[in-house]
């Protein structure tokens, strides 16, 4: 690669500058850098107006802002459309070169193709890598099932990553522009609150005190804290994985095959992108779904009447996660009770969670409904067994629906034999499971 004069390096999902290798890249080969984020107006005017992620989003910009301030840069915040605000940048700054992380999404992928375009036209070197994965995606070749995969994909991992720390950023200022003016800017486009929930610095210190060793035997008991909640902090980047995977490496297989499954999905839209349409296997495309609104609205707003249920969408609605286990207990309540698609789910968990990662969703809800990869023999959860296993003091319940805190357990787990002071069941569980059977049964579909 030749030296350049002055680079752009846009940041995106990858807002932090230690173990940022590709932002290394940029120093390395450049004589000045600009940094550079973009709120992208059109993507907060549709979807994010409302969508507390936006509060995650303006405080890690500016955590990276005052990050580079202490190394002499400073952070162009902007708030437009990316294909017409990167040229004028490019001109603003008399850029030769432009650096970035690659992007998987679909928005995403249209969009850095029309950028690349628009830079090859004006001889600006463009450079877009990826750096969001352990692995990147073409070293796996296609599969279609988890454990294969995760076969593959183990053997490009190193024994040890080398972390890299960021020291000398140098970029040109461009005084009239102003960082916290801009994220001024974005808080007042938005109607959403801010959450209360997770701090930047929560990532550092859980890394450091969080017993991944434990982490086979808690992680699925949502009363307890077993999950180390670190999804928000990589989905942004605000984490690197290397050293995430250097920390849990030795102490907890299972936590490496959740980072692996996280990269599956990635693998899964980059070899079949076509499953962010439909669903990936297709004799399941065309599944006779009853799609009850009545029943959607219940379920989105905890009213099913079923405990465990209707604690896992409180959840969900008041910190913006949902435990792991409880996400696939409410998601084979909607896909397999409710009879409901699994796009209603997707869509409204993409309105929720702070950690939503478009591929990453779309392969679990299609997993959770039998119609995606890696495909197991179909299980329809009982959430009257879920909730008995898992929360058997019913802790996680009582904590998001205390109208139940006086009720003993026992009582609680079973809503369709004990009259609860509560709403009553939309459905019988076990009424619905021939409904579910034939469903999956159609077009000669193996139960």
């Amino acid at each position: 690669m030749k030296n350049f004069e002055n680079s752009i390096f846009r940041f995106r999902q990858d807002l932090r500058i230690f173990d940022n290798l590709w932002l290394q890249r940029a120093i390395e080969n450049s004589k000045t850098v600009t940094p550079l984020f973009i709120f992208d107006e059109a993507i907060i005017a549709k979807s994010l107006k409302k969508d507390p992620r936006l509060w995650f989003l303006i405080e890690a910009v500016e955590k990276l802002a005052k990050e580079l301030e202490s190394r002499w840069s400073h952070l162009i915040v902007k708030f437009w459309n990316p294909r017409l605000i990167v040229p004028e940048i490019v001109k603003d700054t008399k850029s030769d070169a432009i650096f970035c992380s690659k992007s998987y999404w679909i928005n995403s992928k249209t969009r850095d193709i029309f950028i690349s375009n628009r830079a090859k036209e004006h001889s600006v070197y463009f450079e877009q890598v990826e750096d969001f994965l352990l692995v990147p995606l073409a070293k796996v070749e296609q599969r279609k099932v988890f454990t294969p995969f995760f076969n593959k994909w183990i053997q490009h991992i190193p024994e040890n990553y080398d972390l890299v720390e960021n020291k000398n950023i140098l970029s040109k200022k461009i005084p009239e522009d102003n960082w916290k003016k801009q994220l001024e800017k974005a808080i007042s486009q938005i109607d959403s609150w801010k959450n209360k929930y997770r701090s930047m610095d929560f990532s550092v210190q859980r890394l450091k005190e969080f017993d991944f060793t434990n982490y086979e035997n808690t992680r699925n008991f949502p009363y307890e804290d077993g999950s180390s909640k670190l999804s928000p902090y990589l989905r942004f980047w605000l984490l690197s994985v290397r050293e995430l995977y250097n920390t849990v490496k030795n102490k907890s297989q299972t936590y490496v095959k959740e980072l692996a499954r996280r990269e599956f999905w990635q693998h899964i839209n980059y070899y079949f992108p076509e499953s962010n349409v439909v669903e990936f296997q297709e004799k399941r495309r065309n599944l006779k779904r009853e799609n009850n609104e009545k029943f959607f609205e219940a379920w989105k707003n905890w009213k099913t009447g079923y405990p465990i249920i209707d604690a896992g969408m409180r959840q969900l609605k008041e910190e913006n996660r949902i435990h792991n286990r409880v996400r696939m207990i409410v998601a084979s309540f909607l896909t397999k009770d409710l009879l409901i698609d699994r796009r209603w789910w997707e869509k409204h968990f993409a309105n929720y969670l702070i950690d939503y990662d478009e591929n990453v969703n779309i392969g679990n809800r299609q997993r959770s409904a039998s119609v995606g990869a890696d495909p197991k023999p179909i299980r329809i959860f009982s959430p009257i067994l879920q909730s008995q296993r898992f929360d058997p003091q019913t802790h996680y319940i009582k904590k998001y629906i205390p109208e139940l805190k006086n009720i003993l357990p026992g009582l609680i787990h079973d809503p369709t034999l004990h009259d609860l002071p509560y709403e009553k069941p939309i459905i019988i569980h076990k009424n619905q499971l021939p409904k579910a059977k034939n469903m999956y049964y159609q077009n000669n579909t193996l139960f």
